[in-house]
């Protein structure tokens, strides 16, 4: 218990391939709080009588917080049959969880543990050919004899990390095997419920329901050439002083982990999750005497800075700031890809500005983008003016300054831009250029959410 409090993973219950892989492969020592309460939740994998919410602030380890138990029961049961979707906003943050995944399943050295990503990089052709035919690889990498559903290919892959619009694709052509599937994460949730998201979900859920039903259906006309059970059940069955239960236990239910740093509780929009029992993990302080789905909570060690300025002195505002602040890496948010071009062109021209940029938005293709953040996070790139589209998830633990060239439009959209620096318990420093009265009141009204205690001393201050 003392060990598990500490973070250590020695006494953590992680079995021995997540430790290995912890160690030797990404170098992690401890668990952090949020990843301890979501594991102990869940208990390891085998709890899955209710759905949770993980609610914990940006750079608090979320990702992990999931993968662990997820990872541990797909180690426990050893099958090469697909047993969490995890479903993520945008393709850059797919790319990204699908990478810590295949991290630890590469470390791990399981042959009979795999992860897919379906995300738009390739066509669906090439990501259909992910999952295997029905004669797949079972424990250890053997052939299972098992008879897939008609007219569904059983998956090859275990873990599937997917774009909503890309797996609504996938389903509708009946390319994926649901029958066997325990997690459902929806990481970023309070995104994936806005309008243009939130129909996968419910698709998902219905097919769900009607590969499980059709399952057991077969199941119970003698159509599955193997009892379903893992290898150690199947031993404990052949005992001849092991009894047959009279009846059929129901089918394990399947869980839902909906992830944020910001969960908002509308009803209306959660309830197309179908969440049932729901529990919550929080990583925030428990002092503030709200719950986690009310509150929006910055990172602990993050320095907040305000400059006022009139709208058209913006640009130069943002030229005096880079001259005078250390040179260091860090991110430039705009409201537009067309701000986030302009601002990198004007970055670029001023000789007297020794800044190297690279503009990072949703008009860059993919490869583009991810060469933008790898040469960023080689330290080739001292800035990145970004969108919106990175305020989100991507992890950069490097960053140590967020500048907000445009004010954010809400509280939650805030958070999540300076929620890339500071991050897990490292310094960061976070400036907001404000252009005029107008900035500023809106500026004032959405900071009211973070609590009247919370107040910014001014950096450079100017009269609008």
């Amino acid at each position: 218990a003392a060990a598990m409090s500490a973070g250590s993973l020695a006494g953590s219950g992680l079995c021995p391939e997540l430790v290995e892989a912890l160690e030797g492969r990404l170098g992690i020592k401890k668990l952090l709080p949020i990843q301890q309460k979501t594991f102990a939740a869940l208990g390891g994998g085998r709890n899955r009588h209710f759905d949770l919410r993980i609610c914990s602030p940006t750079g608090s380890g979320k990702t992990l917080a999931y993968a662990l138990p997820v990872l541990q029961e797909a180690y426990r049961c050893q099958r090469a049959q697909l047993q969490c979707i995890a479903i993520l906003p945008t393709r850059d943050l797919a790319m990204q969880v699908h990478s810590v995944f295949s991290s630890l399943v590469d470390a791990s050295r399981t042959p009979s543990v795999s992860v897919g990503l379906c995300c738009g990089l390739a066509s669906l052709e090439e990501e259909r050919a992910q999952f295997q035919p029905s004669r797949s690889r079972g424990h250890r990498g053997q052939l299972s004899c098992s008879a897939p559903e008609v007219g569904v290919e059983e998956g090859g892959v275990s873990i599937l990390v997917a774009t909503p619009g890309r797996l609504k694709s996938h389903l509708e052509r009946r390319h994926l095997r649901l029958s066997h599937l325990k997690f459902l994460v929806l990481d970023e949730m309070d995104r994936l419920l806005q309008q243009s998201y939130h129909d996968c979900i419910p698709f998902l859920l219905e097919e769900f329901e009607a590969s499980r039903r059709l399952k057991e259906r077969n199941e119970s006309r003698g159509m599955e050439g193997t009892s379903g059970r893992t290898p150690g059940e199947e031993a404990e069955a052949s005992n001849p002083f092991f009894l047959q239960p009279k009846y059929k236990c129901p089918a394990p239910r399947l869980v839902r982990l909906s992830v944020s740093a910001t969960i908002g509780g509308d009803s209306n929009k959660t309830a197309k999750i179908q969440e049932e029992f729901v529990r919550t993990v929080s990583g925030f302080d428990a002092s503030a005497g709200r719950l986690p789905t009310d509150k929006y909570e910055l990172p602990e060690n993050l320095a907040e800075f305000r400059v006022v300025c009139a709208k058209e002195r913006k640009p130069y505002t943002l030229l005096d700031l880079l001259k005078r602040v250390e040179k260091q890496r860090a991110v430039c948010f705009t409201n537009s890809t067309e701000a986030s071009h302009l601002v990198t062109a004007l970055i670029r021209k001023t000789k007297s500005v020794d800044w190297t940029c690279e503009a990072y938005n949703s008009r860059r293709t993919p490869v583009e983008r991810l060469e933008a953040l790898r040469r960023f996070k080689r330290g080739e790139v001292d800035l990145l003016v970004a969108s919106d589209a990175l305020s989100r998830g991507i992890d950069m633990p490097a960053v140590k300054l967020v500048i907000n060239y445009d004010a954010p439009s809400s509280t939650k959209n805030y958070v999540h831009r300076v929620g890339r620096t500071a991050r897990v318990g490292e310094k960061g420093t976070a400036i907001t250029i404000l252009g005029g009265k107008d900035d500023v009141g809106a500026f004032k009204k959405l900071l009211r959410k973070l609590g009247p205690s919370h107040t910014f001393p001014s950096l450079l201050p100017q009269k609008p």
